[in-house]
């Protein structure tokens, strides 16, 4: 089975998210639940990687490999 790496950049990404919903939107569950969803959607791309293309932009697509 695949797996999903979160590269660095993501990872504190996804904190900053978190972050800002929790400190400057006041919302505690909400933090948790969006990043619970993240995560979430995550591990289903690695059970089924082919639901979702590696890359939707063409620009990036040709030049990934």
């Amino acid at each position: 089975m695949p797996n999903v790496v979160f590269t660095e950049p993501a990872q504190y990404d996804l904190l900053d998210i978190e972050y800002y919903i929790f400190v400057d939107l006041c919302n505690s569950q909400a933090a948790q639940r969006i990043s619970d969803g993240i995560l979430n959607a995550s591990e289903k791309l690695s059970e089924y990687p082919l639901t979702h293309p590696l890359v939707n932009d063409d620009f990036l697509r040709q030049n990934l490999f």
